[in-house]
């Protein structure tokens, strides 16, 4: 009798342990603090690292290695030499060309990313109004953090495309101005090294390691802001799957989780536009 007492007292703990974990456990609001926290975190991020070069800025470094391979080509000093020094500064300045292309498509795209923040945010704080909780809450959160990491995905991606871009340019620079110098020391070889042509086109070289140079910074701080934006990715995934195994229901919410949420929509559009302006 004393056994069947207790084993019957265990299987009525386990049961009252199972009703409260498996069928009564609602979300609590500590997701949407984990979400306010590391989605302010994320801008915080960004904000500290210098952003990509405007297109604009691209085009010019475009058009200095057509105006040096212009010169190049015009000039009778070069004649034996000049052809394919012209062509590998044209191929340098069509690359660089095509990786501001991708930086402008960049900064659109976070443009739509602001976009998406704003809908979903503001889809959740209407949501947790009392007046419109109702049963499937939990997965109603979970549909909204889905959109938002596709954005961030999708964003991520063309950031990684445009740092191989720009990275392949200096590359390609990299081998231009070295085949460029080996050059000039055969045409110095015939002709006096203070030459007038040569000159230039040394101060030319000058400003082409200069575009090098802004090339690798663009693509070191894209490689930074992929990294943050992929642990950014995560962190979201581990959010929405912590939704999609522990819950279903209503979701149960304080007045701070309501706040944070209200925090980031009013913070994160002076944020996201300091990012991704043009």
């Amino acid at each position: 009798m004393k056994g069947l007492t207790l084993t019957s007292a265990f299987v009525l703990f386990f049961s009252i342990i199972i009703w409260f974990v498996f069928l009564r456990a609602r979300p609590p609001t500590f997701f949407l603090m984990q979400f306010s926290h590391v989605t302010n975190d994320i801008f915080e991020e960004i904000n500290n690292i210098e952003l990509p070069t405007k297109y604009t800025a691209m085009i010019e470094h475009t058009v200095t290695c057509r105006i040096m391979a212009n010169k190049i080509q015009r000039n009778p000093i070069f004649k034996s030499h000049g052809a394919q020094m012209e062509k590998r500064l044209r191929e340098f300045g069509e690359r660089i060309r095509e990786s501001g292309h991708l930086i402008q498509k960049m900064y659109s795209k976070g443009s739509t990313v602001y976009k998406s923040f704003d809908i979903e945010i503001k889809a959740m704080i209407y949501r947790l109004n009392p007046n419109n909780i109702r049963k499937g809450d939990a997965r109603y959160f979970k549909e909204r953090l889905n959109v938002l990491i596709k954005k961030i995905k999708e964003f991520r991606i063309l950031v990684r495309q445009t740092y191989n871009s720009i990275q392949r340019a200096e590359n390609d620079g990299n081998d231009t101005v070295n085949y460029i110098s080996d050059e000039l020391k055969k045409v110095i070889t015939f002709n006096i090294d203070d030459d007038e042509d040569i000159v230039g086109i040394k101060k030319e070289l000058g400003g082409i390691n200069n575009i090098l140079n802004h090339l690798r910074e663009n693509y070191s701080n894209l490689d930074k802001m992929e990294k943050i934006l992929k642990d950014y990715e995560n962190k979201l995934t581990d959010i929405y799957d912590e939704l999609d195994d522990r819950y279903d229901g209503i979701v149960e919410f304080t007045k701070e989780g309501l706040e944070s949420l209200k925090f980031i929509d009013n913070n994160l559009k002076d944020r996201f536009v300091d990012v991704v302006h043009v």
